[in-house]
């Protein structure tokens, strides 16, 4: 069971001021004998109850309605509802390496659900590109040379692809962000935002796009080395925000730290600190920082995953038993602090298909319903489990890449 520390900013003292004064040694000593260290915010930190209030209400988000899998086995889409009606079916994809990472919704689930959109990286005749599925099929919308991985928009109908380039000039290799309208005419899908130079084999990884009256507002990215990452493993280094209206980058979160996941309305992140297995949940709206200390043994944390409110978390974990032996493990925890719950590889095993390789989160379809991406010998299986660790149930084969939003 994962313990938990919770910095409020000096800013914010005036509610706290109480709980300050009463918890200050305890605090200190939960610190020291759990070895956390403060990092370097401005922070002070503070030991807090389980029931740790929200210092601004949750925001309003819509709830998904549907969600999409692709198995890479049979090049071959499924639309399901949140309880399990099957909604649409999309054979040859042509979608090679599919994930949330390669692919995003372009909009909302249509009537009938079959005519539902999305694109994803692709390799067409001429090369690798941006491919649009729509009722029509699956086709090129824009012509791409190193991509770097597809990121979605809030609410959704846009898209920003990272492409790897050589520099124009001298030795070395840029990062650039598109934003892409799937709507748009032939040949005007996408426009460039960002151009950047990168380190060697350091790609520009789009992680979200927040989108105000129908305009794309803001673009979330962040910094990573591989295009196809383990699903359990980190997605990528830092976080940096553009304001497209300004054209000014700012940094969100220093790249020393690994970035695990932001939440739908891009208000929380998760992060951990250069490989620590010690996860930290930031309300960027609210100057708090709430620390879940590693589990016993444990050695990487990995891919997390918001609930649609926002009050609910789940990442990966690896970690050695008392044996010595790799466990494989997703924590289920608050966004405001307390205890968290593991879902282990061994429930998983009992029910699926033999060894479990890799394990981790994949979305939460409502506040209290979790579904669980797992590596078994046989490839990718989808479960789904309640938010207090029961009902985990087998749903499918298949890889998660996404929400559809009403």
């Amino acid at each position: 069971m994962g313990l938990v520390a919770v910095c409020i900013s000096r800013g914010n003292r005036r509610g706290a001021a109480l709980a300050l004064a009463t918890a200050v040694i305890l605090a200190t000593a939960l610190a020291c004998s759990r070895g956390w260290v403060e990092p370097d915010t401005g922070l002070v930190a503070t030991a807090t109850p389980t029931s740790f209030p929200s210092p601004t209400p949750p925001p309003a988000y819509p709830a998904p309605a549907a969600y999409l899998v692709v198995d890479p086995a049979y090049d071959t889409g499924t639309l399901s509802s949140l309880d399990g009606h099957l909604l649409a079916v999309y054979d040859d994809l042509g979608w090679p390496e599919p994930s949330p990472w390669t692919g995003t919704l372009a909009g909302r689930l249509a009537e009938p659900p079959a005519s539902t959109s999305f694109v994803f990286l692709a390799s067409g005749a001429e090369g690798e590109c941006l491919a649009l599925r729509s009722q029509e099929g699956s086709g090129c919308i824009l012509p791409l040379t190193d991509p770097a991985g597809v990121g979605g928009s809030i609410p959704p109908g846009f898209a920003v692809v990272g492409e790897l380039r050589e520099a124009t000039e001298g030795a070395g290799q840029t990062g650039v962000l598109i934003l892409v309208d799937p709507q748009a005419l032939p040949g005007q899908a996408g426009r460039e935002i960002l151009e950047r130079e990168v380190g060697a084999d350091e790609r520009l990884i789009p992680v979200g796009a927040r989108v105000e009256e129908d305009v794309v507002s803001e673009v979330y990215y962040c910094l990573g080395q591989r295009l196809h990452a383990s699903p359990d493993s980190p997605l990528c280094r830092g976080l940096y925000s553009l304001h497209l209206a300004a054209g000014e980058v700012s940094t969100v979160l220093d790249p020393t730290y690994d970035l695990l996941g932001m939440s739908p309305d891009l208000r929380q992140l998760a992060s951990a600190e250069g490989g620590s297995p010690q996860v930290q949940v930031r309300r960027l709206d609210a100057s708090t920082l709430v620390v879940f200390q590693p589990l016993a043994g444990g050695r990487q944390v990995g891919r997390a995953v918001f609930s649609p409110q926002g009050t609910r978390l789940a990442w990966a974990n690896r970690a050695l038993d008392g044996s010595g032996q790799e466990a494989l493990s997703v924590s289920l925890a608050s966004t405001f602090g307390g205890p968290t719950l593991q879902v282990g590889q061994e429930g998983i095993a009992a029910i699926g298909a033999g060894q479990v390789t890799a394990l981790a989160p994949a979305a939460w379809l409502t506040e209290d319903t979790l579904l669980i991406q797992a590596y078994l010998e046989d490839g990718p299986h989808l479960f789904r489990v309640s938010a207090d660790g029961s009902g985990l149930v087998h749903l499918s084969r298949g890889l998660f890449v996404g929400l559809v939003y009403p």
